[in-house]
């Protein structure tokens, strides 16, 4: 190597000094694959971005349906002792699992052994138009809509 061919060396500059290897080795082939590396870089980087994206809204969705459970529980052992306190964990209830029936028939229930039977009424609402999986459910739901649209009027 002799020193007019060092000089690159001593640039800053990343592009100067990948020419100068490329003019040594003769090939442009280093910069093809240093193209080619970067490109895989960044899908990889990407995927892996997006891998952790939907990670997280698997996480963030496990820790709701945990915390429905548990409300869930405290509601329906509410309604079978009929002992009845603030009606939050109603509405959380069904912030918390917006698109399942039963999070909007217990609002509903509730709200109705409380006495707000307007409340009540748009829950089970709501909760008759989601799909229900057995008849029994159905007909629960339809019942207690019935005594609430009786009630709020």
């Amino acid at each position: 190597m002799t020193v007019n061919n060092a000089v690159p060396f001593m640039a800053k500059n990343k592009i100067e000094k990948r020419k100068f290897i490329e003019d040594i080795f003769g090939m442009e082939i280093f910069s093809t694959m240093l193209t080619a590396l970067r490109t895989e870089y960044n899908e990889i980087s990407k995927e892996h971005d997006t891998q952790l994206t939907k990670l997280e809204e698997i996480e963030k969705a496990y820790k709701n349906y945990e915390a429905y459970r548990k409300l869930e529980a405290g509601v329906e052992a509410h309604l079978a002792a009929e002992t009845f306190t603030a009606s939050k964990n109603v509405e959380k209830l069904v912030e918390l699992n917006p698109d399942y029936w039963k999070a909007h028939y217990l609002a509903g229930r509730y709200l109705y052994e409380v006495g707000k039977y307007r409340e009540a009424l748009r829950y089970l609402r709501l909760a008759s138009q989601k799909e229900i999986p057995s008849h029994d459910e159905t007909q629960l739901v339809a019942k207690y809509l019935k005594k609430a649209t009786r009630k709020a009027k």
